[in-house]
């Protein structure tokens, strides 16, 4: 560990909150400075032991208290000391035994050894949100760069194998975010390891699961994400009586701006993914009305949806004035609160008209658009070829500019059609014949999906409603759903009212069925690898999911990894390495039209 050239603060103990935690025990100790108050009730494992301290027993993880816990030899306390008058702008006061080292989402101002305890200071001030507190045993690596000191709080082994990762990508993200948006507003960055799945940003301080420590997505992407919070989010906190806008921006700037970097059709599939959980979630709320990530429904809102919107913002003022609206937006509310209407008045003077309309329709108006291509046709013309195309909406119509790629013989040209009305008539020219016409083939506006333009994924039996279960695959619906399912007789139908229906069994028994069950020959990856998983649709529009392994009795095991999957329509597990997915091609997308 680096050591830190300043002095111990003069005062502290007088002025401080102290906040003494001993691993072995989980006994937390706080002391208030001469002068403070409780605002409201301590937790209830906590209670008072003197004018100004307080003792308790940290509890152990439970969903009842997901924000304070002890967790093997690490800690964490969310959201510590909003009970206290004050706290948000007090000094703070970290002490551990020497082997272990705690961190709270302020500005390190000094670390020392004390009578065998690690002591860190902290300052920092209300409009930094709560105080989270977090302890482990564990190992600080440190770095300077962008500005800032990086460090990251790992244990030992990830320390060693991860760290100069962790401190290399935070720099070089909140490089390129300082140049993007303005300067990083604060000293430190902390990456601190978690013993609870979470992915949690503080302004200053990311707090990540440390079993994926080690994938290549959390250093990328996800570590993305979370330092751009240290703009949105952070230093321009949420106005959340208005809603919350920070997650979709963040969303769009950091893990749709990385996709679209690498390759185009990382970003297209993150835009279908986005419409895909609108689909399945509650599309009906409002934008305005997300607040926090609480359920995945909300997510789909507040994370795609909000991202989408951006996304469609900068199609409509061009990405330099986009550009120019966020700049201005930060530096006209960073160290402050801010909104929607910050927003919009921010992107409308950088774009220089008014965008009231586009604000209104996207975060008042519940529900999504729902475009269908209507007629189509090509003529000769003296100068080649025109083609008409007719596009419809229900009413009350939204306003949309919707992407087309018409495919010629020459090549491919790309076209934007303005929706006003419940139809529109667009007039396309060619030089070159046409072959065929795409609309929003990239998945760029925010709309419903149509029946057949994704083919079937394993999300759609995890999340299906009502699911039946073919004899002999109650195991892995059990273990792949956990929700009440229909068991099948064999010589039954599927019932009308069933979503989806599970088939599990041997290899060679499950080939069988689905070539019984369903037209056409089974998918090649029926009889892959050691297990296997698809999922095929009926002509009912049902989602079957088939599994098969040599060994049945191994699939629950075998297919804990499909959660992380749902966006594929079949996985293959090998004995060694990471599962093989993929998904079914779509055949004949109700959004496109041939012509030859």
């Amino acid at each position: 560990m680096a050591a830190l050239t300043l002095a111990p603060a003069t005062g502290w103990a007088e002025s401080a909150i102290s906040l003494d935690y001993a691993p072995e025990t989980r006994a937390v100790t706080l002391t208030l400075p001469e002068g403070a108050a409780p605002a409201a009730a301590p937790p209830d494992w906590l209670r008072r032991t003197g004018p100004r301290r307080f003792e308790g027993t940290l509890p152990p993880l439970s969903e009842a208290r997901a924000t304070a816990a002890a967790v093997g030899e690490s800690a964490f306390i969310l959201g510590a000391l909003g009970w206290i008058d004050g706290a948000g702008s007090a000094p703070i006061r970290l002490s551990v035994p020497a082997g272990y080292r705690a961190v709270a989402n302020r500005d390190l101002v000094s670390e020392t050894q004390e009578a065998g305890r690690y002591i860190a200071r902290f300052v920092g001030d209300a409009a930094r949100g709560p105080v989270h507190v977090m302890a482990g045993p564990y190992t600080i690596g440190e770095a300077a760069g962008a500005g800032a000191r990086l460090r990251t709080y790992f244990a030992p082994a990830d320390h060693a194998a991860q760290s100069e990762a962790y401190l290399a990508a935070a720099e070089g993200y909140i490089a390129r975010y300082s140049a993007r948006i303005g300067a990083y507003r604060y000293p430190d960055f902390f990456v601190v390891a978690a013993p609870v799945p979470v992915g949690l940003s503080f302004g200053n301080t990311t707090f990540v699961a440390e079993r994926i420590l080690g994938h290549d997505y959390m250093r990328g992407r996800s570590l993305a994400h979370e330092v751009l919070h240290a703009w949105w989010g952070g230093a321009v906190g949420i106005d959340a009586e208005t809603g919350n806008w920070a997650e979709g921006l963040t969303t769009y700037q950091a893990d749709h701006a990385l996709a679209a970097e690498t390759a185009p059709d990382r970003a297209r599939a993150l835009r279908r993914g986005w419409l895909e959980a609108l689909a399945r979630g509650d599309a009906a709320r409002r934008l305005r009305d997300f607040r926090s990530p609480a359920h995945a429904p909300d997510q789909a809102v507040g994370y795609g949806k909000a991202a989408l919107v951006f996304h469609m913002l900068k199609a409509e003022i061009g990405a330099p004035a986009f550009e120019a609206g966020l700049r201005r937006f930060w530096s006209d509310n960073r160290g402050g609160r801010a909104g929607w209407r910050d927003l919009r008045r921010a992107f409308a003077r950088a774009a220089g008209r008014d965008l009231d309309w586009f604000f209104d329709q996207w975060l008042d108006r519940p529900g999504l658009p729902e475009v269908r291509l209507g007629a189509a046709e090509v003529t000769a013309t003296d100068e080649g070829y025109a083609t008409t195309v007719t596009l419809t909406q229900a009413s009350p119509a939204w306003r949309l500019r919707v992407p087309l790629r018409l495919e010629t013989a020459a090549g491919t040209e790309r076209h934007v059609v303005e929706l006003r009305g419940p139809r529109t008539e667009a007039r396309l020219t060619s030089p070159a014949r046409p072959r065929a016409l795409a609309v929003d083939p990239g998945f760029d506006v925010a709309r419903h999906l149509l029946d057949g333009e994704r083919p079937p994924t394993l999300r759609d039996v995890l999340s299906a409603g009502r699911v039946a279960v073919h004899p002999g695959g109650e195991a892995v619906a059990e273990a792949l759903i956990g929700a009440p399912v229909t068991r099948l007789d064999r010589d039954g139908g599927v019932p009308n009212e069933a979503d989806a229906v599970v088939v599990a069994g041997a290899t060679a028994e499950v080939a069988a069925l689905r070539e019984g069950l369903l037209p056409g020959a089974p998918p090649e990856e029926a009889r892959a690898g050691r297990a296997r998983a698809w999922v095929e649709r009926d002509a009912a529009g049902r989602t079957w999911l088939f599994a098969s392994a040599a060994r049945p009795e191994t699939l629950p095991e075998a297919l804990q990894t499909l959660r992380y999957y749902g966006g594929a329509s079949h996985v293959v597990i090998a004995a060694e390495g990471r599962p093989r997915s993929g998904r079914w091609p779509v055949e004949a997308s109700p959004m496109v039209v041939r012509f030859d």
